[in-house]
């Protein structure tokens, strides 16, 4: 019996916040211990979600990954598309007073950045590489509505090389067999 043929290739914005939150549950613990941030503690809640505003209830400190869209028009090659997608990684937490909220906040920033930057690539199913884009630290930015609850967002542009290879997928649907011919049959109802 011959091997079945894997599936064609075809990346969206899901697969590449699944392959980045593998990443970050890998490299964010080393990168605290190595930046010296132990203190800012384990990561109690993982959501991909639309938006980060979309996170609802969450043990805290919180990590919200989001891929909501392509930041450039799809590229057309030989038979394939590439493609760049706008993703974020949110980081809600909470300290004793805004001062220490703040500071665990940007520090969190540091970690999300230098932790989904080690790798070269999201890796082998996701063959997507990511670019520092910028961050940003006033997701609940009224000091005094929330004084002890804060979230920073980085961002990143994720390109994919071949987000779906055409000429593959049409090699493989034309290697179904075509249905030529069909018989009908008609039964009279009474």
């Amino acid at each position: 019996m011959p091997e079945p043929t894997p599936p064609p290739t075809v990346v969206g914005g899901g697969d590449i916040a699944t392959a980045l939150e593998q990443i970050l549950r890998t490299n964010v613990p080393l990168v605290q211990e190595l930046l010296g941030l132990d203190d800012l503690g384990e990561v109690k809640t993982w959501q991909q979600v639309p938006t980060p505003s979309a996170l609802t209830a969450a043990n805290l400190p919180s990590v919200v990954i989001v891929a909501p869209r392509m930041t450039t028009q799809a590229g057309r090659g030989a038979g394939s598309y590439d493609g760049v997608w706008q993703v974020s990684v949110a980081v809600f937490a909470r300290g004793k007073d805004h001062a220490e909220t703040q500071a665990q906040i940007q520090n969190w920033a540091k970690v999300i950045r230098v932790a989904a930057l080690i790798p070269t690539s999201l890796g082998p199913d996701v063959p997507v590489t990511l670019r520092w884009v910028g961050e940003d630290s006033d997701l609940v930015p009224e000091k005094e509505s929330a004084r002890t609850l804060a979230g920073c967002e980085v961002f990143f542009d994720a390109t994919a090389e071949t987000v779906m290879n055409l000429a593959e997928i049409r090699n493989t649907i034309n290697a179904v067999p075509k249905v030529t011919e069909t018989l009908n049959t008609v039964t009279p109802s009474n």
